[in-house]
């Protein structure tokens, strides 16, 4: 598989070293390989779901003020939401999809293992610590924008610098 499209079933995309290819796609059904990068899967899928992973990017940053490792909202419409583990552009960086978590274990120091709702295990080289971290700022990603759609607010006004401070603790 060579293009390949995220959707409601994909569960995470990990970087792979292959002669042919470049990324392992975990879904519910399955393991797909693809010649793209995580990287150019994740900008792929906000073009195809008429955004792009820079405008996504900014609006996140925007309203969370997360800078580092921001997660993305691939679609919307469809509730489709990854973060990495790492800088983007670095190729060791996994993509992890929100919506099909159950369970973060530790089994490590800097490894960990996440159950999703279908019974797959997938282990990763992070420590949990980290990906319930930015497991935490996913979901209030997911917060905001649900309150956003529904009309409950239509801004948010970010605290300046040294009030943000206690607000980053929270969600960090």
């Amino acid at each position: 598989m060579d293009e390949y499209i995220v959707d409601h079933d994909t569960l995470a995309i990990k970087p792979y070293k292959h002669i042919k290819y470049n990324a392992k796609i975990f879904t519910k059904y399955g393991i797909y390989k693809s010649t793209y990068t995580p990287f150019e899967i994740i900008k792929e899928s906000c073009e195809r779901y008429f955004t792009s992973y820079e405008a996504r990017r900014r609006a996140t940053i925007r309203y969370t003020n997360f800078r580092h490792k921001v997660p993305i909202i691939i679609s919307k419409y469809f509730n489709i939401l990854a973060f990495p583990t790492n800088s983007p552009s670095l190729f060791h960086t996994n993509w992890i999809f929100v919506n099909n978590i159950v369970h973060i274990f530790k089994i490590g120091n800097y490894r960990s293992e996440i159950l999703y709702n279908n019974g797959t295990k997938i282990p990763f080289n992070i420590s949990s610590q980290n990906l319930q971290r930015q497991l935490t700022r996913s979901y209030a990603l997911m917060h905001i924008v649900g309150m956003i759609k529904n009309g409950i607010i239509t801004e948010i006004k970010m605290p300046k610098a040294n009030k943000l401070k206690s607000l980053q603790v929270f969600l960090d």
